[in-house]
């Protein structure tokens, strides 16, 4: 079977900014949604996006543009080179022979079922310095490691499988993984839940995360999700000379077949227009010299002639209603 080769991008423009730039510009993918091998958002702006402070934002990155997520390489980094983590993070990955045979899922299970075992403190020392800094940061001083984990990872669900735009969403799912944690606290101490149950499916029906609203990860949600999609899948809508591409297309078409009916149709169409040329005195068609009176007087002639044709047809009718 044949191979086809990515074409050769000299620039394109940022989808985030919108400004030109070279192709170097830009981190490189093997992802197939990807037709050019380029992220179709340039360095800086995802370098922007991404920060340094968030785990979720470097592993939803990742994910688009299917690179592994290493945490524990994540965090080193971002230790060692500060804004400019993620450059060297994509650097290493894109020019290491080890690093291109994992995809973003081969990592993401093996990190799960580190998180699930507790292996991942033996892979990231600097957690207990880097990480539980931020998650305290995020959820507070009273919650132990492995509950700040699990809060972590309740409300990243959340995000994912939920619609969540606005902070009052953001902020309910804090809450609902809060009260998770302390129902789960309390049913452990043999404590009554009932009144942190009831708040807790109130809060799921108010801040819209019931199973109705969970929303479809293969939908588009818009116009400009679809067009994204179609541009990195390089799509293009094949366009037939010739043939109607809208409504616009089909009447214009229309129009032309019936004005070729007609004249095609009219056998006497020829003798019809010598003959008018001739009332007019020409003997050749280029040779029109007339006043602008003769000509309205001409023009008007044959209306003139229906006009009257029509008042005595309308005459004739009312003498036989009277009759």
């Amino acid at each position: 079977m044949a191979t086809t080769t990515k074409p050769k991008i000299l620039s394109k423009s940022c989808s985030k900014c919108g400004e030109y730039k070279a192709a170097a510009g830009y981190f490189t993918t093997k992802s197939r949604f990807f037709h050019d091998g380029l992220l179709t958002i340039c360095k800086e702006c995802l370098s922007e996006m991404v920060g340094t402070e968030s785990w979720f934002s470097m592993d939803k990155f990742c994910q688009w543009a299917d690179y592994p997520f290493l945490p524990e390489i994540w965090t080193k980094l971002k230790i060692e080179l500060g804004e400019t983590a993620l450059e060297g993070y994509v650097k290493g990955y894109t020019t290491s022979h080890t690093y291109a045979q994992i995809d973003w899922k081969m990592a993401h299970d093996e990190w799960e079922s580190a998180l699930k075992s507790g292996q991942y403190k033996e892979r990231i020392p600097e957690i207990s310095e880097v990480r539980m800094a931020e998650l305290k940061h995020n959820w507070g001083t009273n919650y132990s490691q492995d509950e700040l984990m699990y809060m972590e990872k309740f409300y990243n669900g959340l995000c994912t499988s939920h619609n969540i735009i606005t902070e009052t969403q953001r902020d309910a799912a804090r809450t609902l993984a809060k009260l998770s944690i302390r129902i789960s606290q309390k049913i452990s101490a043999g404590e009554d839940v009932d009144k942190d149950i009831s708040s807790y499916d109130k809060l799921i029906k108010s801040g819209g995360f019931t199973t109705e609203t969970i929303k479809n990860m293969s939908d588009f949600e818009s116009v400009g999700e679809l067009v994204a999609y179609l541009e990195k899948t390089g799509w293009k809508n094949p366009y037939y000379d010739g043939a109607p591409k809208d409504v616009v297309d089909e009447t214009i078409a229309n129009m032309q077949a019936y004005l070729r009916r007609i004249v095609m149709g009219e056998s006497n169409l020829k003798d019809a227009i010598e003959q008018r040329l001739s009332s007019l005195g020409l003997n050749n068609p280029g040779e029109l010299d007339l006043s602008e009176e003769e000509l309205d007087s001409y023009d008007n002639k044959g209306f003139e002639d229906i006009e009257v044709n029509v008042l005595d047809d309308e005459e004739e009718d009312m003498l036989v209603d009277e009759a």
